[in-house]
């Protein structure tokens, strides 16, 4: 009986734990952008999110999937309310700052272009590669 006791309860401090930080990276996502170039002002034409924004951001929209599993959380769902909340103007939500909601718009929305960018990237460099094995032929 002791060890299911002490089964159930370190069950619970893990997901505890991993509650903690899901938590934890969704404040990381709310993060103030920076300007990139503090040396160099005139270059600071857009701002940029943090390290640790990117890094958030990036758990919670690509690596969360087993942590919210285990949580008992259906991540497509999840993403689905979290956008929701940060992205919906007119409710006002006690949880989450109006400022840091735009943070994390802001961040999300940089992640998602650099994103498109780089598929673009790629898709165009195999397109090239394609017609460079035509001309080649």
């Amino acid at each position: 009986m002791s060890y299911e006791l002490d089964y159930k309860a370190q069950g619970i401090a893990y997901r505890r734990l991993l509650a903690a930080v899901v938590g934890m990276a969704i404040q990381d996502a709310q993060a103030r952008p920076r300007k990139p170039y503090l040396n160099r002002p005139h270059l600071n034409k857009k701002l940029v999110p943090t390290d640790t924004a990117i890094s958030a951001i990036d758990f919670l929209f690509r690596t969360s999937d087993g942590y919210l599993s285990l949580l008992d959380i259906d991540p497509g769902h999840f993403r689905k309310n979290l956008l929701n909340l940060m992205f919906d103007m007119n409710r006002k939500i006690r949880q989450f700052e109006p400022i840091g909601r735009r943070n994390f718009r802001y961040n999300y929305q940089w992640m998602h272009r650099k994103e498109n960018a780089i598929d673009m990237i790629k898709i165009y460099e195999e397109d090239m590669s394609k017609l460079k094995e035509e001309d080649n032929q």
